[in-house]
């Protein structure tokens, strides 16, 4: 039970990151109204909330360990019995405290560092904006110390010429090692390299911090927590209700009708929240409740409705393409969600078809009725703020109008706007409410993107990526076989590693092999990014499976048999993309952005 003094601590910690959220919206959608309204741009705009959100990341990681929002994989702890686990879990969270507290530490000698130096805008110390890691570490430390004893019994989510070989194996070792002990996915990257670079000495140790803050100050970047908070918004408005109603009006009277339901809406839900993890949580929980009422196999309906939730990273708008674009500047977000474009239609293609032949094989019930027209145009009237929101950033963007990360902020004003004055469900009072919880979903999402940095600039060091580039060209040089290689690789990744750290290290990584063997940087993109996707469903890790057996209190064994012929399917997309480029390119090609 928390004391009054922790409620205290934990209901402030909230308050500041949603206010500093709230302010970064405010700042970013101004510069947009400013700049098109009134002819000016103001200048602080786009640096003063790179800090806020390097700051909401740090800040809020603690939040996000207390909600279960750090992915980990927890597939060894789980097979153990109660005192082994609880004492693994010590040491896990033992390890933890010290790695945060020696961020905290060197986090302020950066900050000492940086107070001699000026901001390229606001012309203040670097080392104000620096105070975030270790002022964050600090905070992180305090929350993981309340709530120590509970972490005991629960998992840590509920959803060159030098001789770099002693690096090399320390890095991989402490990864590997404190990954399948079950440390959160983001620490497991920033722990190791912190060790690795302490071990090898040969740089110091400030390094690691300096890392962990250029990682995410990236104005770019910020278009993650700006769609995170546009889709808790639409959420929060009810009007996945009038999406569900609109889908089961079009497709609902169709042999296995609620089956293309839960592909439709997940399609039409991605243009809104660009996230598997959401898409699953919301709407795919209500979809498969509605399925079992149905009739359908209670495990067919978790597994498709974690099968179509992997639309949603590829449907524009999608979080996992931003944080690609800022990983490889060979492609940029704009012509990533053009990309999307085609791979997600056939997703969505390939599982209606697996679910219209499972429904026949299995005689699962479908709606006989077909709705009127009056009754379809009155649902699509009501799900039309909601189809709105993805034609309203993609026009922003391919227009010129605002770049990406505005775009982000301008579905943020949309989304308010739907739901005070369209809607009229949504309340100031429950505001606050929203913003924190797209805070807290936004620092667990930045922190691993921050850790990640570390990890990835160490990989570079050790040349791992011309390693790989040079032993994959011994094998082949057809483009096509590399990309088959490619796929191995990354699908192995996927099934062990979550989608974005696995993302973040590989792109680095594999990125050399686009210019070495002349392969359309948009195509190895979509290769690599539906590859990844497909891991959310495959076990052992799938991340959404798990979340769909939480939500929908069906068996993970059960899932993932009922899983097999959707994943199938998924797969042969897979194959088809890789085979036919121009599902990936050629609408980009048609904005100019690939030729």
């Amino acid at each position: 039970m928390a004391t009054p003094a922790e409620k205290l601590f934990v209901r402030v910690n909230q308050w500041i990151v949603a206010s500093m959220l709230g302010v970064m919206f405010i700042l970013v959608f101004a510069n947009v109204v400013t700049r098109y309204c009134l002819g000016f741009s103001i200048a602080t705009s786009e640096e003063v909330s790179t800090f806020l959100m390097i700051a909401i990341t740090y800040l809020g990681a603690g939040l996000a360990l207390r909600e279960g929002r750090h992915a980990s994989i927890d597939f060894l702890q789980d097979r153990l019995s109660e005192t082994p686990r609880r004492v693994l879990r010590a040491f896990l969270g033992g390890a933890l405290l010290l790695f945060f507290l020696l961020l905290a530490y060197f986090g302020v000698k950066l900050c000492i560092l940086g107070w001699s130096q000026e901001t390229s805008v606001t012309q203040i110390p670097r080392g104000i904006p620096y105070l975030a890691l270790p002022i964050g570490s600090v905070v992180f430390a305090i929350h993981l110390a309340l709530i120590f004893k509970q972490w005991l019994v629960r998992s840590w989510e509920q959803v060159g010429p030098e001789d770099e070989s002693g690096m090399t194996t320390v890095l991989f070792l402490v990864f590997f090692l404190t990954l399948a002990l079950g440390l959160p996915v983001s620490m497991t990257m920033g722990l190791s390299g912190m060790v690795a670079v302490l071990v090898d000495g040969r740089f110091p140790a400030v390094v690691v911090p300096q890392h962990l803050f250029n990682g995410i100050s990236s104005f770019p970047l910020m278009a993650v927590p700006f769609f995170v908070l546009a889709a808790d918004l639409m959420t929060a408005t009810g009007l996945t209700a009038s999406l569900m109603q609109f889908a089961n009006n079009l497709v609902g009277h169709i042999r296995g009708g609620l089956g293309h339901v839960n592909v439709l809406v997940s399609m039409l839900f991605a243009g809104v929240s660009g996230s598997a993890l959401a898409d699953a949580a919301g709407p795919g929980a209500i979809e498969m409740s509605m399925m079992r009422k149905a009739g359908y196999d209670a495990a067919y309906a978790g597994a498709l409705s974690a099968a179509t939730a992997t639309i949603g990273p590829i449907i524009p708008p999608s979080i996992l393409m931003v944080i690609y674009a800022i990983s490889d500047a060979r492609v940029t977000v704009a012509g990533l969600f053009l990309a999307g474009i085609g791979p997600g239609i056939l997703l969505a293609l390939a599982l209606a078809a697996m679910n219209h032949w499972i429904s026949i094989r299995r005689g699962y019930v479908f709606r006989s009725r077909r709705p009127g027209l009056g009754e379809l145009t009155r649902s699509f009237g009501r799900a039309l703020p909601s189809l709105g929101l993805p034609f309203v950033i993609m026009a922003g963007i391919l227009g010129g109008m605002f770049t990406p990360t505005e775009a982000a902020a301008v579905a943020v004003a949309y989304s308010l706007l739907v739901g005070f004055f369209l809607s009229r469900t949504l309340r100031w009072g429950n505001l606050v409410e929203v913003f924190t919880r797209s805070s807290v979903t936004s620092a667990g999402v930045l922190l691993i993107v921050s850790m990640a940095s570390i990890f990835s600039w160490l990989l570079t060091i050790l040349q791992v990526p011309q390693a790989l580039a040079a032993g994959i060209a011994n094998l082949t040089t057809s483009p096509i076989l590399v990309m088959v290689l490619v796929a191995v690789i990354v699908f192995l990744c996927g099934m062990l590693i979550d989608t974005l750290p696995a993302l973040i290290i590989l792109v680095p990584v594999l990125g050399p092999l686009v210019d070495k063997f002349h392969i359309d940087p948009l195509y190895f993109a979509m290769a690599v990014v539906l590859n990844l996707t497909i891991g959310l469903v495959t076990p052992p890790v799938g991340p959404v499976l798990f979340v769909i057996s939480t939500v929908g209190r069906v068996r993970f064994e059960d899932l993932v048999k009922a899983a097999i012929p959707l994943i199938a399917a998924e797969m042969v997309v897979l194959i088809a993309v890789i085979v036919l480029p121009p599902i990936s390119t050629f609408i980009p090609m048609l904005f100019g952005f690939t030729h």
